[in-house]
């Protein structure tokens, strides 16, 4: 969880760039407690924190993807049930979790 603050300088560079989905590089300086933007990447790409934390942050990053699309009334409900489905077939089917580590 980040603070208000930090919070706030990732949803303007977004807002800024007029993206809806974007991953922030924030730099956190210890004396001052400030945050810092560093990186905002369009197209982010989690696989190696992934391998080296063991956490999926592909499946927390789809199930977010997947709140957002039911909260908008402009989303079709079979694109929610597909976007479901393809989200459970990665995150629990081995083979295709080997062949995704595979691109590492």
């Amino acid at each position: 969880d980040l603070p208000a603050h930090a919070c706030s300088i990732a949803e303007q560079c977004a807002k800024q760039l007029d993206l809806s989905f974007c991953g922030i590089d924030l730099m956190y300086e210890l004396s001052s407690g400030d945050y810092y933007l560093i990186d905002c990447n369009i197209s982010p790409m989690f696989v190696n924190f992934s391998y080296a934390s063991g956490i999926d942050i592909a499946a927390y990053i789809a199930d977010h993807l997947i709140e957002i699309a039911v909260a908008s009334s402009k989303q079709q409900s079979r694109s929610i049930s597909l976007l479901r489905e393809i989200k459970d077939i990665i995150s629990t089917d081995p083979e295709i979790r080997k062949q995704l580590w595979k691109r590492k």
